[in-house]
């Protein structure tokens, strides 16, 4: 084992040493060129990972090979196809950046909304981390996941717009339980028939 170890140590010194030469090698113009290369290729890598991050991929193959045929003069694609393709690219970026920043915003404003409403008196905050407030107490068995449900309820957002529908007005809805997102069944656990509560969802929850 100790022999193995040394080996592969030697190999490493190796390759270092072997760069260095070839580094050292380069002429100052040499190196101004090499530079301009791996500026380029700096950028290009950087552009495609925060790209990818925003949910639009690029294939580094054909990147590598649209560079490569520009620098040839030999492009597959003519200018204007060209120009329309990254401007089609360039709008499908803006609008994930533009996701991305109300996402975030959302986010922000839900884990204050979160942090505030927990406080309150009578607000228990469940296992999940969903917060549930009991207006008024029901009567009987609590539901099970296979049992059907009628519910009558109003869905906001943390800044009070409601979205089960324009007017904001109570919505009845009859559901088998386990067909319910997470937060909500939940919620409804810790209900008797005929209670009314308020249940407070995050958004992982929902």
């Amino acid at each position: 084992m100790s022999i193995l170890k040394k080996t592969m140590l030697s190999v490493a010194l190796t390759f270092v040493f072997v760069g260095s030469a070839l580094a050292q090698d380069m002429t100052p113009e040499a190196k101004e060129s090499y530079s301009l290369g791996a500026s380029l290729g700096n950028y290009l890598s950087s552009q495609a990972f925060k790209q990818s991050e925003l949910g639009a991929p690029v294939n580094m193959d054909l990147v590598v090979e649209g560079l490569m045929d520009a620098l040839k003069n030999k492009s597959k694609l003519s200018e204007e196809e060209i120009v329309t393709s990254l401007n089609t690219r360039a709008e499908k970026l803006n609008q994930l950046h533009e996701a991305k920043v109300v996402k975030e915003k959302n986010r922000a404003e839900s884990l204050a909304y979160l942090e505030k409403n927990k406080k309150k008196k009578g607000v228990k905050v469940l296992a999940s981390g969903v917060q549930y407030e009991e207006l008024k107490a029901g009567t009987g068995p609590s539901p099970k996941e296979e049992d059907v449900v009628t519910m009558v309820y109003v869905g906001k957002l943390v800044n009070g717009t409601p979205f089960t529908n324009a007017e904001g007005t109570p919505a009845e809805e009859k559901d088998v339980v386990m067909t319910l997102i997470p937060g909500f069944k939940e919620g409804l656990s810790q209900m008797k028939e005929g209670g009314k509560a308020v249940f407070v969802i995050p958004a992982d929850k929902g």
